[in-house]
């Protein structure tokens, strides 16, 4: 199955992702770009803010980060196949893996005819330690002196200097993920935002600008032009975007009802929607296959769904035995999830690091759904089965309720499924649902009570695993980021690896995550269930976009509609 799945996304993906360039044009005059029109995007969920730095940190799979990377180019980008992270807004070199130095492409400027230079992306560090909303980059408290501004100790960042378009940025030590921090935050314009801020006083931020809800100014390929709360966001071609002027003349991104986009696509008033099964359900996103008008792309997307074993558990101690975690691992048939649940629109995975990454781990245990296996590794860690047909050792039958958030049409009848499988070897679980927030809010605090839980995670830019994965990375005081209790020091070594270098090649990182994975792999603190497919649907109108894994809507400037007939 690994084989065969694994080849068939290496074929989706090379058809849907190509390099960055202009849309070749066929014999036909027709299929030659020509300027103009609007392309109207859904919006599959709400916006608040305009605000680059607010989005999550897979800016492109947020819904504002759909808008905000239209308005706001990074310093970098991911290739959209691998995850690589690429030059974009500037090139750098580094001859120590610790101090960068980035030069802005010189004709990059701001829609109203500013330069964007280095202060533009030290103003965006700044705005992110003065920011009160919580939110931030895993890497930046890495970078010289930013702790130190963060708290007030300093008025200045050391690590950031600026002059011109020339940036030079050093870290504390060896940071072979370095490239995250300009791939996931964008330049912001000096001159619209520096008012807002100060070295000095700490409660000075831009989290409230009112520039936040209409940006005054781009270096992206679209400027803003006007927002209807709740409706619609439109935007315009930048005639001064350094890439060179956008083919379209507007990118309207649309509030649209999800049980009439068919309808919409139908009636020409929408061109392009993205989205994964969270936001659609399987059978929403097939109905689009059999629309002659419209065209659908499937590519991966860079995360998994999996279960979380609390190895730290008092109610299940079980679960601090990893033959017990093996056993789960094996009593849970992923394939049938695969071809009922996600209905085809995905497949298994072992592991942390995505599909189509450099990082991924060929030759891991796939856990193939044996049930005798798995009873048979219930029985060596002492378990006897009861007249109940329930394990139980000590008087304790192995027993344990897994959890998950409600209206989510995957893993709510994923729980009922783990339920009724766990049942048929020997396990009793009790699936709950609840609140999204409220089961992160526990996690997060390290709620004991919590016995096994699942969710998913999706990964942008650089395969570090630090922040999930390394015991020090906390959400809560001795809490691991993991949500499972997992600590080990052979799994910090071999992310430390990965990460700190010193050599940060793709060769030599690549062996220390080949080894990180394996551990997790024997270990199964989670059990690594699936990916699923992510889906672009746009109407048969548009030309030169090109999605991929990493970044689902690129190149906004080069999209064209073909003149209808």
């Amino acid at each position: 199955m690994r084989i065969a799945g694994k080849i068939l996304v290496v074929a989706l993906v090379a058809s849907a992702c190509t390099s960055s360039s202009l849309p070749v044009a066929s014999a036909k005059a027709a299929d030659a770009p020509v300027r103009g029109g609007r392309v109207v995007v859904s919006l599959l969920s709400d916006v608040t803010s305009l605000d680059p730095l607010r989005v999550s940190d897979g800016a492109q799979f947020d819904t504002a980060g759909l808008v905000t990377s239209q308005i706001y180019d990074t310093l970098a980008i991911a290739d959209r196949k691998t995850g690589e992270i690429l030059p974009w807004l500037a090139t750098w070199t580094t001859t120590d893996g610790r101090t960068y130095e980035f030069d802005i492409a010189a004709n990059a400027v701001w829609s109203d005819g500013q330069p964007v230079v280095g202060q533009d992306f030290i103003t965006a560090m700044k705005a992110l330690a003065r920011s009160k909303k919580g939110f931030g980059r895993a890497v930046v408290n890495r970078i010289e002196g930013f702790p130190d501004y963060f708290q007030g100790k300093a008025s200045t960042i050391s690590g950031l200097h600026a002059q011109g378009k020339h940036l030079t940025m050093r870290f504390e030590a060896v940071l072979c993920a370095a490239l995250n921090v300009p791939l996931q935050t964008p330049p912001l314009p000096t001159q619209v935002f520096g008012r807002y801020l100060s070295d000095i006083d700490l409660t000075k931020n831009t989290d409230d600008a009112p520039e936040h809800l209409a940006p005054p100014v781009s270096s992206g390929p679209f400027l803003f032009t006007g927002w209807r709360h709740g409706e619609e966001i439109v935007l315009r071609a930048n005639s001064r975007y350094w890439k060179g002027p956008p083919l379209v003349d507007e990118i309207a991104f649309r509030n649209i009802d999800r049980t009439t986009l068919r309808a919409a696509f139908q009636n020409g008033s929408l061109d392009i929607v993205f989205g994964t099964l969270r936001d659609l359900d399987v059978a929403t996103w097939h109905q689009f296959d059999s629309e002659k008008s419209v065209r659908v792309i499937r590519f991966p997307t860079p995360g998994y769904t999996y279960v979380g074993w609390n190895t730290r558990s008092q109610t299940v101690p079980a679960f601090q035995d990893k033959r017990i975690r093996q056993a789960l691992a094996y009593g849970l048939d992923v394939d049938q999830v695969v071809r009922q649940i996600v209905q085809g629109e995905g497949g298994p995975t072992r592991q942390h690091m995505t599909l189509t990454s450099w990082a991924y781990t060929e030759g891991l245990n796939d856990y193939p759904y044996d049930p005798a296996k798995a009873e048979a590794l219930i029985q060596s860690a002492g378990y006897l089965k009861g007249t109940d047909g329930i394990y139980a050792k000590d008087g304790r039958p192995l027993a344990f309720t897994l959890v998950t958030n409600d209206n989510n049409p995957v893993r709510s009848p994923l729980v009922q499924f783990a339920a009724d499988q766990y049942r048929a070897i020997g396990v009793r679980v009790t699936p709950k649902l609840e609140q999204f927030n409220s089961l992160v809010n526990r996690l997060t605090n390290g709620d004991p009570t919590i016995e096994a839980f699942v969710l998913g995670f999706v990964s942008s830019g650089d395969p570090n695993p630090a922040p999930v994965w390394f015991s020090k990375s906390q959400s809560a005081p001795g809490v691991p980021a993991n949500g499972v209790g997992y600590v080990n020091p052979e799994l910090d070594k071999a992310v430390d690896d990965g990460r700190l270098g010193p050599d940060c090649s793709l060769t030599a990182r690549k062996r220390a995550y080949d080894a990180f994975n394996r551990i997790l792999n024997e270990d199964q603190p989670y059990n690594f269930l699936f990916w699923q497919n992510s889906f672009v649907v746009t109407s048969s109108r548009v030309r030169g976009l090109v999605p991929g894994t990493y970044v689902p809507l690129p190149d906004a400037h080069l999209w064209w509609l073909a003149p209808q007939r």
